[in-house]
């Protein structure tokens, strides 16, 4: 499941200097424990967010 949160991070300061504002932020884990001093992120979410940026760059690509 995907949903928006509220926060800053450098996306912001990429879309400025490339002056494009269709831009997004994607990691693994949960916002439930960033930033916090027991942060962590499970191997099986860094493995999914791998597949999900290698399927987003093939497709962008032209590859399927």
């Amino acid at each position: 499941m995907f949903k928006a949160f509220t926060g800053y991070t450098d996306t912001a300061v990429i879309a400025g200097k490339l002056h494009n504002t269709e831009c997004m932020s994607y990691g693994p884990g949960s916002l439930q424990y960033a930033h916090k001093p027991d942060e962590f992120v499970e191997i099986r979410d860094i493995i999914r967010c791998e597949k999900v940026i290698n399927h987003l760059v093939m497709s962008l690509c032209g590859e399927k």
